[in-house]
């Protein structure tokens, strides 16, 4: 097969978000590793900072409190996932609380470059079995219209004790460009929250979030669950003043450890119903595309989706870094995300490699996704 052709193959892509603080660490060992290609965002992770009430007054108050992240998205081949997912953790000490998260999903990839190439000798090392990976997790993506809305969402996720949510930013086409006059009263600007909970209560926790933050009402975005495969979670969800030797998120985290797994804190039986009617049925059966291309590149792609049937995408800018190669390109990208029906999904990829101009020169992968469970307003 000629090498500038795109090869299709399933692999699995690891998400490491980290402190900004921490970013040497995870870029050293991917180099010595030999990833190559990596994709950075930025974003800001929240928590919950307890204060004490000003004058003396008895008892804390607790505000939002945000911190610089950056996210670091790659594949990998399936066999290498341990080892890379223990490796990342020991190397950037993520088994402790408040450092950052890793996890690793199941993606059919199309791509010119080959997976990074392990030597056996390194994966046949010793490898620091002490770190529980966890299994059994979902990952939810938000995308809001409204400003503000991202840390609104955020507080609710860190009340309900799911995870340090982490808030990026980015910009919606498709479905608003289609609105004549009317597109002014919906921004373009998004706010983009991910969390991790568990797979068993993620559909529960879905519709919390619909009810807090409004999405059951038009223009207020929409969001999509996508598996995980396994992972370390941030539960640090508090800091400041704390009264006990260790925190409920430290407890619950070595009771994960022994557990070896979530699935003790179900939460829900399965027979809530939700305040409100039709609008937050969720939608499943869904595909999440998501392709990184040359900064400026994807408004092409996106529209030749869009003619299949997408209905629309929101569009993230994020940097490209080659380890292997520091004299490559490492120029701008953005990374598009769109979600379709099954029955649609191929026709809508079909359609983006149509555009082979664009496709040669610009894109440089194409990752897709089950999104078992997708919510956005239906009239």
């Amino acid at each position: 097969m000629d090498d500038t052709e795109f090869h299709g193959r399933k692999a699995v892509g690891v998400t490491c978000i980290v402190h900004k603080s921490l970013r040497k660490q995870v870029m050293e060992f991917l180099e010595e590793t030999g990833v190559g290609k990596i994709y950075v965002e930025a974003g800001k992770s929240e928590r919950l900072f307890i204060r004490s009430r000003p004058f003396g007054l008895p008892g804390t108050r607790q505000v939002l409190h945000d911190s610089p992240a950056e996210i670091f998205r790659f594949s990998i081949s399936t066999g290498d996932t341990q080892y890379v997912l223990n490796s990342l953790i020991a190397a950037a000490e993520l088994d402790v609380q408040g450092r950052g998260m890793i996890f690793s999903q199941k993606i059919y990839e199309y791509s010119k470059d080959s997976l990074p190439i392990i030597p056996a000798g390194e994966k046949s090392g010793e490898i620091d079995t002490k770190y529980s990976l966890l299994p059994g997790l979902s990952l939810i993506t938000c995308i809001l219209s409204r400003p503000g809305s991202g840390e609104e969402l955020s507080r609710t996720a860190l009340e309900l004790g799911t995870c340090v949510p982490i808030i990026t930013n980015g910009r919606g086409t498709g479905m608003r460009d289609n609105l004549g006059l009317l597109r002014i009263t919906i921004p373009s600007e998004k706010e983009i929250v991910q969390l991790i909970v568990p797979e068993y209560d993620a559909d529960n926790i879905i519709q919390l979030l619909i009810e807090e933050v409004k999405l059951n009402l038009p223009g207020r975005g929409f969001l999509f669950r996508t598996p995980i495969g396994m992972g370390v979670v941030d539960t640090r969800l508090r800091i400041g003043r704390q009264e006990h030797a260790a925190s409920m998120e430290q407890i619950i985290s070595a009771i994960d450890e022994l557990k070896m797994g979530t699935h003790w804190r179900k939460r829900f039986s399965g027979t809530e119903n939700s305040s409100f009617g039709n609008p937050s049925h969720l939608l499943f059966n869904y595909k999440a595309i998501s392709f990184v291309c040359r900064e400026g590149k994807g408004d092409s792609l996106v529209n030749r989706a869009m003619e299949k049937g997408a209905p629309g995408a929101t569009i993230s800018r994020i940097s490209c870094l080659n380890l292997q190669d520091r004299e490559g390109d490492s120029a701008a990208r953005e990374r598009n995300v769109i979600c379709v029906p099954n029955n649609l999904a191929e026709k809508v990829i079909d359609a983006i490699f149509h555009e082979e101009e664009i496709i040669e020169q610009f894109l440089d992968h194409l990752w897709i996704q089950d999104a078992p469970s997708v919510f956005s307003y239906i009239r």
